[in-house]
């Protein structure tokens, strides 16, 4: 009627209307009505719930299949003498933690500070409102001491990765001749934090750590889920637009079991038998370096009652601090006592 109703033909618009009632009163009218009716009923009482609860079952069996980690007992009571010889700070936060974080990166930031490699530096900004922040220098300032340039040349033969090294390569480049990154130079070294935590996770794949890329089974599942709320999304508006109760309501439930999906995404990264020993390791460990630096008065105190051969530098505990996520305060890793993420 619409076209005729602009050209204000009333009674064209009059002949449309009548024509298409007089189409549905017809018996193949109705037989088509009924079927339309009960496949929106079909759409709505019976795919919907089929899709909803079928994508979601589908995702929960993946990751009882393919997410979960092989299962080791944990207790109070184990102490590891050493962690794995090729297995980095960073590293060890990666496998920890079972994805990369924030923390990854700055536990390789710590280590190089402890390699020598860089130094951080605390700049005040503002006039009235003052702020600090951190800038990064490129090196470090000589040792004080023979045991100080002991120390750091030790934690320099300290395995090491190519994610590390990629990063120190990308930071010296924006440093440029200054040798200096300012705070506010600071963020442009995040476009290849990206690239930082792919080659660590390669490096963790490669060592039999984890069955495949954290990053990418991530990913990978979300782009499944988000396909399903894609297509979710599509049906909900071709719905609203028919309209029809069946495809709204089959939208609505494409679009549901695709934000499950999403969240179930987050867990779908697996440890190896060996990843998952190693967790087991670590978790032991930061107990020990928990009760340590609870009863220390100093760093090298912490180092000398620690007991591990290869914890024999203030530095390196202190980067071994950082990839467990030990914090003084018992909160959770990655978080300062006031609520704010912390920084290097």
């Amino acid at each position: 009627m619409v076209p005729y109703l602009r050209e204000c033909d009333m009674n064209g618009a009059l002949r449309a209307a009548m024509d298409d009632i007089a189409t549905a009163m017809t018996p193949e009218g109705q037989a088509a009505l009924t079927a339309g009716r009960v496949l929106d009923a079909i759409l709505g009482l019976i795919v919907a719930p089929i899709v909803l609860f079928g994508f979601i079952g589908f995702m929960v069996w993946s990751w009882w299949r393919l997410g979960r980690d092989p299962h080791y007992a944990d207790s109070a009571s184990i102490h590891v003498p050493a962690p794995p010889p090729d297995l980095t700070p960073a590293s060890a936060a990666l496998v920890y933690d079972g994805e990369s974080s924030r923390r990854t990166l700055t536990t390789a930031l710590v280590d190089m500070a402890s390699r020598g490699q860089l130094a951080f530096d605390e700049v005040e900004e503002g006039l009235i409102f003052k702020s600090k922040k951190i800038a990064i220098v490129m090196g470090a300032a000589p040792p004080d001491d023979a045991d100080d340039e002991y120390e750091r040349e030790k934690a320099q033969r300290m395995p090491t990765s190519e994610a590390e090294r990629f990063a120190l390569e990308e930071l010296s480049e924006l440093a440029g001749a200054e040798s200096r990154i300012e705070p506010d130079d600071l963020p442009e070294f995040g476009k290849h934090t990206g690239d930082f935590d792919k080659k660590l996770e390669a490096y963790a794949v490669a060592r039999g750590w984890f069955r495949d890329a954290p990053g990418a089974v991530v990913k990978r599942w979300r782009a499944i889920s988000l396909v399903v709320a894609g297509l979710g999304a599509i049906a909900f508006v071709l719905g609203m637009n028919l309209p029809s109760g069946g495809f709204t309501t089959l939208g609505v439930a494409a679009v549901a079991a695709g934000i499950v999906g999403v969240i179930i995404a987050g867990w779908m990264p697996a440890r190896t038998k060996s990843g998952a020993l190693i967790r087991i390791n670590l978790s032991a460990y930061r107990r020990t370096l928990e009760k340590t630096m609870a009863m220390a008065r100093s760093m090298d105190q912490v180092v000398r009652e620690a007991g591990m051969a290869w914890l024999d530098s203030p530095d390196r505990a202190v980067v071994w601090g950082v990839a467990l996520g030990y914090r003084p305060d018992g909160g959770p890793p990655g978080e300062r006592g006031d609520g704010q993420e912390s920084t290097p």
